[in-house]
């Protein structure tokens, strides 16, 4: 009986990001004050998984069947997933950012502070880059192992080692120019921007307006 190929796509990706942003969130909050993120994050999930369920299902991935192209995902998803919360909370200080000279209202005055939401950010952003570095290491070590081929440069690793730049020079600016408010939140937005545009844009164009 032949086993049926993964699948996975634009849906599947986007999906998964809001899972593992919100379980993200979740383990956070059991080791710092997180209070009021929720009632920003909780919504925004509702309405992205409601979103990637009026896209088609992905394609069939046949290297998703090797092990070490597994392991290569994981690590792909989680630090997709940690910036995904990283641009998040980006987002939420270019609002908070914008109010701070006027009283909050709804939804803002229930945030953390500023300085709170901004060492968040980079504790995140941290991880994330973490995660990502070793992505482009295993993607290109066992890409190289299972296909005898060393790294494609295609759209995808391109955007990737793009956006694997902007972070790099965002963390670095941060611990030796001191990059904070508004540069911090617009470079981890470019960031993301990028990431997205490596795999999910993509799996987007070929399986929802091609239908490759």
């Amino acid at each position: 009986m032949t086993q049926a190929l993964p699948h996975f796509g634009a849906r599947e990706a986007l999906g998964l990001l809001t899972w593992l942003s919100v379980l993200i969130y979740w383990t956070a909050a059991f080791m710092i004050r997180l209070e009021g993120l929720q009632t920003v994050l909780l919504p925004v999930a509702t309405v992205t998984l409601a979103a990637s369920q009026l896209l088609p299902p992905g394609h069939p991935t046949p290297w998703l069947s090797a092990t070490l192209m597994q392991v290569h995902f994981a690590i792909a998803m989680l630090s997709y997933g940690f910036f995904s919360v990283a641009a998040g909370l980006a987002a939420l200080m270019r609002l908070a950012d914008r109010d701070l000279h006027h009283p909050a209202q709804g939804l803002l005055r229930q945030l953390p502070p500023l300085l709170a939401l901004e060492k968040l950010l980079f504790s995140t952003l941290a991880l994330g880059f973490t995660l990502l570095t070793a992505t482009l290491i295993t993607g290109t070590v066992f890409a190289e192992e299972l296909f005898g081929r060393a790294i494609t440069w295609n759209h995808k690793t391109i955007f990737s080692l793009c956006a694997w730049l902007v972070f790099g020079t965002l963390i670095w600016g941060r611990q030796t120019r001191g990059w904070r408010g508004r540069t911090a939140i617009n470079w981890t937005l470019i960031g993301f921007a990028l990431l997205l545009l490596a795999y999910i844009g993509n799996r987007f164009v070929l399986d929802s307006l091609i239908r490759r």
